[in-house]
């Protein structure tokens, strides 16, 4: 839709975009109202639908919101560099090949994925490393008060793993156990970027050399 000729392409993009450029802090508050059990919106629009609910979304599905924030918050970075991959890909191959007798669906599988790889392997691995740091969207989600208080513990399945390390350092003032679990995370993120970077040979087509 976004890198379609058609009317409001501008308003669509703007609107995929946008919640890139929210604060986390603003984008966590709004989504706390969304999904409040008592006045939340969520919750008002299920019970317009005739589901006659009172769900505590963030005590019984806060991976869920989580999952939701986080993808809200990030697919508009993603957007950007994939619309910037797709407007790379010279018109003419396309034509070349529908003039050949291929379809759209070939014309995508042997020609745009092929030619897009290389932006789906940046997104997939800023990706992955971005996911395994992900810290201050489940302690802003923790139940209660919005905040960074140094006490905040989410519940245990937004329980991260850059939160247990944030935990044992700045609460209990485990600095050495802090840092070991630190440098663990930067081996893991290290040792999945080299894997990655490995198996893109096989799939990853920069074009053809002259």
């Amino acid at each position: 839709m976004v890198n379609q000729p058609i009317r409001f392409t501008s308003l669509f993009r703007t609107i995929f975009y946008l919640p890139y450029v929210i604060p986390v802090v603003a984008a966590a508050w709004v989504w706390k109202i969304f999904v409040d059990p008592t006045g939340g919106l969520l919750n008002a629009l299920l019970g317009v639908a005739g589901a006659q609910v009172n769900v505590r979304w963030l005590v019984e599905y806060p991976t869920v919101v989580l999952a939701l924030l986080t993808i809200w918050g990030a697919a508009g970075g993603g957007m950007v560099v994939f619309l910037a991959g797709l407007q790379g890909i010279p018109a003419e191959y396309r034509e070349a090949a529908m003039i050949d007798g291929a379809n759209r669906l070939q014309v995508t599988r042997h020609i745009t994925l092929p030619l897009l790889s290389p932006v789906i392997f940046f997104n997939l691995v800023t990706g992955i490393i971005a996911t395994l740091q992900i810290l201050v969207q489940p302690m802003l989600l923790a139940p209660g008060i919005l905040g960074l208080s140094p006490g905040t513990v989410p519940p245990r399945d937004n329980y991260l793993y850059a939160v247990h390390a944030y935990l044992e350092i700045f609460v209990k003032q485990l600095f050495g156990y802090g840092s070991a679990l630190l440098w663990l995370l930067f081996a893991v993120v290290l040792g999945l970027t080299l894997v990655l970077f490995k198996t893109s040979r096989r799939w990853v087509f920069y074009g053809i050399e002259p």
